[in-house]
């Protein structure tokens, strides 16, 4: 009996084979330290916000080139950014573990510019011509 409760509690102390990167695996913990960093940025250097937003000139282009994939590290508040991050971190680690650090970096940045495009084609839709 005691033989059988050893065997199972030894199974508590093996790493977990599926999570090979630990607690913070590279890209989740850099991305989570770039957002954290930018949005301490917005705090401090309160101008440098609108040139690195998302905005749509109205003929419904890009005013700059860069704005597709700055705004992805923009939040308008600490809860928005705790909303985001809490997702990146609980799914991000699994994400990585199963796909892979460049994957899964490639999955992040083709996210941010889908969702800037959507948010480009929702303003043109809702308020054409207007920033």
């Amino acid at each position: 009996m005691k033989n059988y409760f050893r065997e199972r509690l030894s199974v508590l102390r093996e790493p977990d084979p599926f999570h090979k990167y630990g607690i913070f695996p590279p890209v989740v913990g850099s991305l989570l330290v770039v957002n954290i960093f930018m949005y301490l940025v917005e705090i401090w250097i309160p101008d440098i916000v609108s040139p690195l937003s998302l905005h749509s000139a109205p003929d419904g282009v890009l005013s700059t080139f860069w704005q597709l994939n700055t705004s992805m590290f923009l939040h308008q508040s600490i809860w928005h950014l705790i909303g985001n991050m809490i997702p990146l971190y609980a799914f991000g680690i699994e994400l990585e573990n199963h796909l892979g650090s460049r994957r899964t970096l490639l999955l992040y940045w083709l996210s941010g510019i889908a969702g800037g495009v959507v948010f480009l084609a929702f303003h043109m839709v809702v308020n054409p011509g207007v920033d």
